[in-house]
């Protein structure tokens, strides 16, 4: 039946057609100029181009058809229409008018003035046209307030006035003069557009809606005007409107502007996923402000590395945009990038308050951190400039913690504003700091002629710091009565209570206090601590129980599955996250796939993490934690299938595109780790980290000489010591080992405040290629900075041991032991003790590593030494029989030790 429609429909198409007479070109001129005064722009293009086909060299056709194509929004098609009717009627004026406004609306601004036109073909409207296009050309050199005269010369024709005021952000009087005037028809369709941008830009979106549904009422295929409609509704509040509008419009014409609506929009609406689709999918496209909106919106699902690829490249565009810098900065710090975060802060004017903001996000990070001193130097280094009160509080916050007399910054904050509850709880906290409990008491009791209630609050911090419970908890209590809302009262009454060991008490006010403020995590950790003195036997399942009623959040499973930890207790751990495996948070979900990895149970990780995978809805964070549990075990093939299988959901990212890389790198496929390297450009990794990979690529491939020249380029990029660790490498790789150590401990010299890693690096590998003088200094310098491990205790003993300083390297050998006895400490000890002539303590001491390692070839040769130095021959070849016969790299040792017992 459908082939006989189409077959019937063509005929009867044939027909109608046998039966028509060509219609002329005045009846399509007639018809066409109907269609346009009636707004039925559609039916009017239809036409034209179908007569401009019978009729290719009538002008008043053409001319009409370049009308209806810049009325439909088709400026391209418009300008070539016009571009041919000027060129075919180089002395009209009219036509060289419209031609100059086409261009002009697409910023084609030298066009207008590199067009060669008649010199008798002038007009005011062409001459005001081509000195707006230059002025336009020039503008980003001018000051705001050199404006051309021309915008306020009244002798100019009235369509230029308008368009130029429009330019100098002058909308009022724009809409003004094109209310006041009467304009010929053909600029009727630009006067509109004037209006309605106006009454946008001067936030009247009624009366932009109602110019756009009225002179304009076929905004809908026009895409500039589609995109005024729905940013309309936007700003009106009328999300899902906006959004109606902008899904209409992506219908018919893909343009990339509705899909920036449907981001904003779905954002308001909290479809998070959807407007970060949407959002990424604008920015992609060229609206560069949509990269900051993608961020925000990924921030708000925690995707961190998404909302950081995001950002970083906003942050790019609009370098001096303070919110974009807050952003950028907080997802910064939700990564661990610390000194970039650092960076964006310098950068920073913090004597403008959206600066001070910045800083003091930044500040507050570092110290929720307890990283105090860091937070410190970057108050103590930026806020010179800042009167900010936020920053002076802040600071004095900090300077309090350190135990220092914070008067003078608080007493310069009271004479801004001496009923400041906030610089007068700092006045008490001090007081508090410096044990004047009286003085304390006496301001807490002044205040209470501004605020009774906050002087209440006041009294209880200072009862609380005095030891008396009682009286803090009173007065804590006292202002819930009035205000079960407030968040310091609930805190002060859960401390306090907690100090008098009314668990329950406390439990009900950090509870009140969740319900209003759940993410606050530190309450979160308080609670699970408050239940394990209430319940001690069965906290677990009361806390599992709110949880599952809703009276608790969340997050108290994961607070609770890092007090299992924390403390030992990793199967409890283990049992509680599997428990809500699927409801857990990113966070936790990575420690549930670290306890399994932790001992080894990675079939059990990799069934957990593709489950993740399958049931996010965001698969990024989900594939790459799936990613790390098979590269726990080499499965490089596997993870290039994953990537494979979702790369279509997977976002193009630089996190995605360093996966590639490192895996297609560990697959040996080095010709594809290279092609992913260019790629990486576009998501602004630097020429010094590009360099760095394709180095590596060159180092596993054997081109030592260019691996070295690339890393040399990626340390003059950025002088960085993981570079300097790749060039010592490959000096090693060419033999040239003593170039490697001298490179990094020139390298560990330059380096402003080593770290203990890089110490670490540096002396391991001076004392790998006996550098053994020079290594020692590294670990002398090493010991004086940091509190050293069992680990760093035994390599310090094997230094000391090559330079045949046998009491220092057995003082640090049983410092080793005293922390932990692996068989790896129990070899050094006995190598030690060998030496210093201790034979027996040192069979006592190798029998004991051999305990859990019974084939480890060295270790079996200590033990046979020893059997040697005390004479006994025949236990002494019973090991030596044992090892001899199996080709290794003890071979020769094996034959002297055997020539010595002959």
């Amino acid at each position: 039946m459908k082939a006989y429609g189409i077959y019937l429909t063509l005929f009867a198409i044939a027909l109608l057609l046998a039966g028509c007479s060509k219609p002329t070109r005045e009846d399509l001129v007639q018809a066409s100029e109907t269609h346009l005064d009636n707004g039925d722009i559609e039916t009017a293009l239809v036409n034209l181009k179908t007569a401009v086909q019978s009729y290719p060299d009538d002008n008043e056709l053409r001319s009409l058809l370049a009308l209806a194509m810049y009325e439909s929004g088709d400026l391209q098609g418009a300008e070539k229409e016009l571009r041919r009717l000027v060129e075919t009627n180089p002395k009209s004026t009219e036509l060289l008018e419209r031609y100059f406004f086409t261009l002009y609306h697409q910023n084609k601004f030298e066009d207008i003035i590199l067009h060669r036109a008649d010199q008798k073909v002038v007009s005011p409207i062409i001459g005001q046209l081509r000195q707006l296009a230059d002025d336009a050309l020039e503008i980003v050199d001018r000051e705001a307030d050199s404006q051309p005269s021309l915008a306020r010369a009244t002798e100019q024709p009235a369509i230029v006035r308008i368009a130029n005021m429009f330019s100098a952000r002058e909308y009022e009087e724009a809409l003004d003069l094109a209310k006041s005037q009467s304009f010929d028809s053909k600029f009727k369709y630009f006067i509109a557009i004037y209006k309605a941008k106006s009454y946008f830009q001067m936030t009247d979106y009624d009366l932009a809606l109602e110019e756009l549904n009225g002179a304009l009422r076929q905004w809908q295929s026009v895409p500039e005007l589609n995109y005024l409609v729905g940013m309309s509704y936007y700003k009106k509040g009328e999300f899902e409107k906006a959004k109606s509008v902008a899904i209409d419009a992506l219908k018919q014409n893909n343009q990339v502007w509705p899909r920036y609506i449907l981001a904003l929009s779905n954002a308001e609406l909290e479809n998070y996923t959807e407007a970060l689709r949407f959002a990424e999918d604008s920015a992609s496209n060229g609206i560069d402000k949509a990269y900051y909106l993608a961020g925000v919106i990924a921030s708000k699902l925690e995707e961190w590395e998404r909302a950081f690829n995001n950002l970083e490249k906003a942050n790019k565009l609009y370098p001096a945009d303070n919110d974009i810098r807050r952003a950028y900065s907080f997802v910064l710090l939700k990564l661990g990038y610390i000194e970039d975060a650092i960076v964006v802060i310098e950068n920073t004017d913090t004597s403008m308050p959206e600066g001070a903001q910045l800083l003091s996000d930044t500040v507050s990070y570092l110290y929720s951190r307890g990283d105090k001193q860091r937070a410190l130097a970057l108050m103590n280094k930026k806020s010179k400039a800042s009167d900010s009160s936020l920053l002076m509080r802040q600071q004095a916050l900090l300077q309090l913690e350190q135990g220092k007399d914070v008067s003078n910054l608080v007493n310069k904050m009271l004479s801004e504003n001496d009923t400041s509850f906030g610089t007068n709880w700092l006045k008490i906290q001090n007081y508090i700091t410096q044990n004047k409990f009286e003085e304390a008491k006496l301001l807490a009791e002044k205040y209470s002629e501004i605020n009774h209630q906050h002087s209440l609050l006041l009294n209880s911090v200072i009862s609380l710091y005095e030891k008396n419970f009682e009286a803090s908890l009173d007065y804590a209590e006292e202002v819930l009565q009035r205000d079960r809302t407030n968040l310091t009262a609930l805190k002060l009454s859960m401390l306090s209570a907690n100090e008098l060991e009314n668990y329950s008490l406390a439990i009900d006010a950090a509870t009140e206090l969740l319900n209003l403020y759940s993410d606050d995590k530190q309450t979160v950790t308080d609670l699970v601590f408050l239940y394990t003195k209430q319940y001690p036997n069965d906290f677990k399942e009361k806390l599992l129980k709110g949880v599952e009623a809703q009276a608790l959040p969340l997050s108290v499973i994961d607070s609770l599955a890092s007090y299992f930890i924390d403390s030992g207790q990793q199967s409890e751990a283990k049992e509680l996250l599997l428990a809500f495996s699927e409801r857990i948070s990113y966070e936790s979900h990575v420690k549930l796939l670290n306890i399994f990895v932790s001992q080894n149970q990675y079939a059990d990780a990799e069934e957990i993490a593709k489950k993740r995978v399958e049931t996010a809805e965001q698969k990024t964070n989900s594939v790459l934690s799936l990613i790390a549990v098979l590269e726990a075990q080499g499965k490089f093939n596997e993870i290039a299938n994953l990537i494979k299988t979702y790369e279509n959901e997977l976002n193009d990212s630089k996190e995605i595109a360093l996966v590639k890389y490192s895996n297609l790198l560990s697959l040996g496929e080095f010709e594809a780790a290279k092609q992913v390297i260019f790629t990486l450009e576009r998501f602004g990794v630097t020429e010094a980290l590009m360099s760095l990979f394709r180095g590596e690529v060159n180092f596993k491939q054997g081109n030592v000489n260019e691996a070295l020249r690339e890393f040399k380029s990626s340390y003059a990029e950025s002088q960085d010591f993981g570079t300097v660790v790749y060039i010592a490498k490959t000096f090693v790789r060419m033999q040239r080992v003593k170039e490697g150590a001298d490179v990094l401990v020139n390298e560990l010299a330059r380096t402003n405040s080593p770290n203990k890693r890089q110490y670490n690096v540096v002396a391991e590998y001076l004392n790998n290629f006996n550098f053994h003088e020079r290594a020692i200094r590294v670990y002398e310098t090493m010991e004086d900075k940091f509190s050293l491990t069992a680990e760093e205790y035994n390599n310090i003993s094997d230094v000391n041991l090559k330079l045949n300083r046998l009491e220092l390297a057995e003082d640090y050998i049983q410092m080793a032991l005293t922390e932990k006895r692996t068989p790896l400490f129990l070899i050094t000890y006995t190598e030690v003790l060998l030496e210093l002539g201790k034979i027996d303590l040192a069979e006592q001491s190798i029998l004991e590593a051999l305990q859990s390692e019974q084939q480890n070839e060295y270790a079996n040769m200590l033990l046979a030494t020893a059997y040697a130095k005390q004479g006994r021959k025949d236990e002494a070849l019973k090991v030596i029989n044992q090892f001899e016969k199996q080709p290794s790299r003890y071979s020769r040792k094996w034959s002297s030790l055997r020539s010595l017992l002959k």
